[in-house]
Formats: C-alpha cells, structure tokens, sequence
C-alpha cells in the first residue's frame, strides 16, 4: 500500500522501483505482478492448501538496497489463513497443525475450502491489481486502456486455466465481485477424493455412528455437498469421508488423539 500511495507532492514509490528493475510498467506487472505472483499463489494456496489474505498491508514485495525487485513475493503474516484440509491431505500439507478439538468451527473449515476464490479476485484482483494499473496509468502514458485490459485478460486466463487444472472448474466467465460467491459454492460442490489417495472403506456400523456423532457433537463434522445417493464412508491417514455420487458430501478430520489412534491400530 506504501507503493501505491505517495506522501503529498511524492510520486508513488513503486515507480522507482519499476525503473529499477529494468522494465516498462506493462512488462513489470506482467512478470512480477502476474507471472511472480500467481506461482506464488499456486506454490502456497493451491498445491499445500494454505490459504492467505493477501491485502496491501499484509502483502509485501521484496526489494534489495538498490530498490530492484528480486522477483519474491512475502506475507507479512499468517494471522488469517483458510486451511484447505483436502488439498493438504493429498499434498501432505501442515494438516495437523489444524487437529484440534472443535476444528470445523474454529478453522471455518467448510467454506475455507473455497477462499483461495476470494483471495484472488477480492483481496489481490480488486484491492491490489487494478488498483496498481490504475496508479500507474496516472503517470505513464505508454500504459494504454487496450494496454491495461490486456493485462486484465492475461491475468483473469491464469487464474481460470489454474481453477480448471486444480478443481476442474471450467469457469464460463472471468471470476468477478458480482459471481464469486457462486464459484465458490460450486468448487465445494464438486470436491472430490483424489483416486490416488490411499483409504479404506468403513461399513456402515455401531462405532461408525458413535465416531460420526462424536464429531458433530463436538462440531468437528464438515459439510460439503448435498447427498443425492447413498453415502460410503472412506478412512484415510488424516480423517473420515463420506462420499455420494464421487462428491465429499462430508469429512471429519482427526484430533491429534484420534490421529495417534488411528496409526497404533494401523
């Protein structure tokens, strides 16, 4: 934010910065902007299931003493991030840091699932990106309206290829404020067990039950998609699924006591 908003009489500091990094300030945005930031994006949020809040004060771009960008992108701080637990299931991500008692509701871990969508279109598209465009397009002419809304597609193309290669979402529309709460609802929805992940399917039983009320007794049970057929019930390495119609219609991470269970009697 500091870039982006000068002291009275000061142009804005990220100006010296692009000059620094050898670059006009469309190829800038497009190298560090785009191309820097959605690996990053997809390094963290999308392949470990760490996802962020990356607003102006909380994200931070890395420079040396000469004021160059080195190409690195650094949260300040990870007070705010939505645990994707199947994602970090299937990718051993830091899963256990979340096997707390009451996890479903401490961690909102139902729609924490789906905020790597509001990450991107609300806290960076919104809030970081267009308004960078719309800061530098004051004091460089050569960054054009046809050369903004270029930048604009390229940006709105990675992320839509990255939802279909992560989610197998095929969005019909680039994500937007006006439609993201939909996106949302729609990749929980489809969530689904990865094929390779190692499980063991659970009859229907007396302990089944008693394990399943515990959870939502407890609020450590999470809803995803509407039931449309009869569930089956999958134990996996970190937790319980049920599955109906190929679709996690709900899942139960374990506690650490029931994790330290779980592999004693594996």
């Amino acid at each position: 934010s500091l870039l982006m908003k000068p002291e009275t009489g000061r142009r804005p500091l990220i100006l010296d910065i692009i000059s620094k990094s050898g670059l006009d300030s469309y190829h800038f945005i497009e190298s560090y902007m785009i191309d820097n930031y959605i690996k990053m994006y997809e390094d963290f949020s999308l392949k470990i299931g760490m996802n962020y809040v990356p607003t102006a004060n909380n994200l931070l771009l890395e420079i040396d003493n000469e004021l160059r960008p080195t190409g690195k992108w650094i949260l300040r701080d990870l007070d705010k991030i939505w645990p994707d637990v199947i994602v970090m299931g299937k990718n051993e991500g830091p899963i256990e840091a979340f096997m707390q008692d009451f996890n479903a509701s401490k961690f909102d871990l139902q729609s924490a699932r789906a905020r790597c969508v509001e990450s991107y279109v609300i806290s960076y598209k919104n809030q970081i990106f267009d308004k960078t465009l719309e800061i530098l397009a004051k004091y460089d002419p050569l960054l054009t309206e046809d050369k903004i809304q270029i930048l604009k597609n390229k940006i709105n193309k990675r992320y839509s290829l990255l939802m279909e290669q992560y989610y197998g979402l095929k969005l019909k529309e680039d994500i937007a404020p006006h439609n993201f709460r939909e996106i949302e609802k729609e990749l929980i929805a489809q969530s689904q067990i990865d094929e390779k992940e190692p499980r063991k399917e659970i009859k229907n039983s007396e302990n089944l039950k008693a394990f399943l009320d515990n959870k939502r007794d407890k609020i450590e049970w999470i809803e995803f998609a509407e039931r449309k057929e009869k569930s089956e019930f999958y134990l996996t390495n970190y937790g319980l699924y049920e599955i109906s119609d190929k679709k996690i219609v709900g899942l139960a991470i374990f506690n650490k006591d029931e994790r330290a269970e779980y592999n004693s009697n594996d």
